[in-house]
């Protein structure tokens, strides 16, 4: 924050005496970095305003939406290039202004979907020192990957995790870091038409504001100065206080001595049918059962409960949170053997989860005072049982044909919104046994009327998910485990049922969005959750899902939600569909594939990011000609006739989504440099039509880029296989030129042989 302030004072002094300079009036943009989203204005009546944020609004009905310019830009600035295309290492790049931001930032690396996430600390193989502020451009190497996750990490709240797919053709990465700040919120507001008072809030402080405000007169000093290092006789000297420090280390509170506000007991039965009972009215919290028959289970029991009740009070000192109260629990006795028999749990000292319906979900061998299911491991146990408990709900809704499409919509909204994701998980699944669904109630044993047992309907199906258990940190016993029972055939039949039920809304479904685009992009699907579906060929399913979101594409950016915002965006749904469409199972479907990349631009004017991942699909399925048709229509749009490269640039140049002029246009260089480079690899069978389009790429690639001596190489080679040889020559013996100029004797030698072959006729 005092960097940011001390900001702000720099740009006021700098302004304010250029006045003296028959300044222009109108309005400023900053283009200092870290700074981007500042403007000062300077009006004719001798007054300036400083511009913290800007964007556009929107009113829907009385509310008023506010969005920054820059609220959708990502943390993580990536520009990808490729100077060095026979590279099998890629350079990450950072620029000088994001180095000592670094410190709390990580990077994984993924070689492929099925390859686990390897994290490493940037800070650590960059060497950044925890107190340094110096600036200085570092670079590091990583092996060719086929994805990068960028974090942020947040000890305290939310980190941020931001992952990107690295094509084929890259070898080098620029990376800009931008941290959180005012310019990522989005603002909602309301104006009162009767007080003229327009209020605006991110969504925790209200602010309002008036075009007339009536300003209290104060009292203002005599005489102001300004004094270094200021004291008085007799001053203490105060010490260097860590303030930071002090906060963390602040006692917790201790409620001891003090009468709560609210008294909180947990749900404790003194039989098994009434713990059943209990727990049917809490569909969001699990009913534990411990089994033990020891002589001290009961005292020891009754102090676990003493303890896990204590801890929760001091959660619910005033009144009841939900959020905290997860369990209830029972203490088995002899009369309910049969009934956990009947659940596989025969051994003394065991523990049972199961859900408020009766299905089994976990159960281990563990004494009441096993640390695993202490206080603080059940607090972060309940986010497992939550997603092992929507297994159990989702076959019970699949598998159940009373259930409604609603209430399958709802289990499948649970699962995909976990926050779990396939490709996190790094042990291979253990097979699935065939299993037995229990659906509990309390019955009578015919032998013995004392005895209470459970009714069990059993189920001949085998376990057909492949869903990777090993995660579970605390529950170690992976084999009792709750294990999906519907197959994929089942699961997809169902969600076909729920988008024929949507095909004719009027109006957008969020539920069924968020479902759509995450099985879209799979890791976070119900294919890649369930399945491990990592990558699959689009289905009639997936096109009729597309078909959904493109309907409501306009429309699907204006629905509100805080935790998945994001996904509404138009540049996540474009990114997710594109995605989805360039996968290479989809290669016995070109035809189909294209129709829609074609549907996708048109819907999103011509979006570049659309064409740009069709062109990538075209050349992985190598459509060598419908490629180099696409690029060249693509460099067409850019580059419409011969006069200036730079202003014809100029006029494509959005600085609200391209990240700076010199990124754009060097960006733009070197995607020509890739296209020109992939005629020469593919020339055998390409025609000579491709050569001279690929010549006029690299020949403009120099144009913004000068003597570069990769796009030199590159247009030497195309001059040769043109018949151009002497100039081929030429052109081959600058590009050695300028990599000596850049010391880079790896390439020097590469150009050397390639320019002997030019000259001797064996090239």
């Amino acid at each position: 924050m005092k960097y940011y302030l001390s900001l702000l004072v720099f740009v006021f002094v700098i302004k304010l005496s250029a006045q003296n300079n028959n300044i222009e009036k109108g309005e400023f943009s900053s283009s200092t970095s870290s700074s981007e989203t500042l403007k000062f204005l300077i009006s004719d009546d001798k007054k300036f305003h400083l511009s913290v944020l800007s964007g556009t609004y929107e009113e829907v009905n009385d509310s008023i939406y506010f969005k920054s310019n820059y609220a959708d830009l990502p943390r993580f600035n990536l520009k990808f290039s490729n100077p060095n295309p026979k590279s099998d290492k890629i350079i990450i790049d950072l620029s000088e202004e994001s180095y000592y931001q670094l410190y709390k930032v990580y990077i994984g690396t993924q070689k492929n979907v099925n390859s686990p996430i390897e994290y490493q600390s940037i800070k650590e193989m960059v060497k950044i020192e925890e107190t340094s502020l110096e600036s200085r451009k570092v670079s590091f190497e990583i092996d060719r990957v086929e994805f990068v996750y960028l974090v942020e990490e947040n000890p305290k709240s939310e980190s941020f995790i931001e992952k990107f797919q690295i094509a084929k053709d890259i070898s080098k990465i620029d990376l800009k870091y931008s941290s959180f700040s005012i310019n990522k919120l989005n603002f909602k507001g309301f104006y009162n038409q009767k007080t003229k008072e327009l209020t605006v809030t991110e969504g925790r402080n209200p602010m309002v504001f008036s075009k007339d405000i009536i300003v209290d007169v104060t009292e203002k000093p005599i005489e102001v100065t300004t004094q270094k290092n200021w004291t008085y006789e007799g001053k203490a000297i105060d010490p260097i206080y860590d303030y930071d420090a002090a906060i963390d280390n602040v006692p917790t509170v201790e409620y001891g001595n003090q009468v709560p506000e609210y008294l909180f007991k947990l749900k404790v039965e003194n039989n098994l049918a009434d713990a059943l009972s209990e727990a049917k009215k809490y569909p969001e919290k699990f009913l534990v059962i411990f089994y033990d028959t020891n002589k001290n289970a009961k005292k020891e029991f009754e102090e676990y409960i003493t303890n896990f009740q204590t801890n929760l009070k001091y959660y619910m000192y005033d009144k009841y949170y939900p959020e905290y109260d997860n369990y209830n629990f029972y203490l088995a006795t002899d009369k309910d053997v049969k009934s956990l028999n009947k659940l596989g749990v025969s051994e003394n000292q065991s523990i049972v989860f199961l859900n408020s319906d009766g299905f089994k979900l976990y159960h281990a061998k563990a004494k009441i005072n096993d640390d695993n299911f202490a206080y603080y491991n059940m607090s972060s146990i309940v986010s497992d049982l939550k997603l092992i408990n929507s297994f159990a709900q989702l076959d019970e809704v699949v598998l159940n044909k009373k259930k409604t499409i609603s209430q399958f919509k709802h289990e499948l909204v649970k699962i995909t919104s976990s926050g779990r994701s396939t490709s996190m998980y790094s042990i291979p699944p253990p097979a699935m046994p065939a299993a037995t669904i229990g659906e509990v109630q309390v019955v009578e044993d015919v032998q013995d009327n004392s005895v209470q047992d459970f009714a069990v309907t059993e189920v001949d199906s085998a376990a057909t998910a492949i869903i990777d258990y090993s995660n579970y940190d605390v529950l170690k016993e992976k084999n009792n485990v709750y294990k999906l029972k519907s197959t994929q055939d089942e699961v997809n039949a169902k969600y076909k049922t729920l988008l024929d039920f949507h095909q004719n809304d009027k109006v957008v479904d969020a539920h069924l969005v968020t479902i759509i685009i995450n099985e879209l992009r799979l890791s976070a699907g119900f294919s890649g959750l369930l399945f491990n579906k990592y990558t699959k060929e689009l289905n009639a399913n997936d096109y009729k899902a597309i078909d959904y979101i493109l309907k409501f594409f306009n429309e699907i950016p204006m629905l509100q939600s805080e935790i998945l915002g994001y996904q509404y965006r138009k540049d996540y749904l474009l990114e997710s569909i594109s995605m989805a469409l360039g996968r290479m199972e989809n290669k016995n479907q070109i035809d189909k594939v294209l129709n829609y990349f074609d549907k996708i631009a048109a819907i999103s004017n011509e979006n570049i990011w659309v064409h740009k991942n069709k062109m990538i699909f075209l050349k992985e399925n190598k459509l060598d000609v419908e490629y180099l048709n696409a690029f060249n229509n693509y460099f067409k749009s850019y580059i419409k006739d011969d006069s200036s490269v730079i202003e014809q640039l100029d006029k494509k140049y959005n600085p609200d989504v391209d990240y700076s002029w010199l990124e754009f246009k060097n960006s733009f260089a070197n995607e020509l440099n890739t296209a020109s480079w992939y005629v020469v690899e593919k020339v055998k069978n390409t025609n000579l039509d491709s050569v001279s389009n690929a010549i006029k790429w690299s020949q403009t690639s120099l144009k913004i880029e000068k003597d570069n001596y990769f796009y030199l190489d590159t247009l030497a080679q195309l001059y040769y296989l043109n018949g151009q040889k002497e100039l081929g020559i030429l052109t081959e013996q600058k590009a050695i030129d300028a990599a000596l100029l850049a010391s880079d004797s790896t390439i020097i030698e590469e150009y050397k042989i390639v320019l002997e072959k030019m000259k001797n006729g064996t090239y």
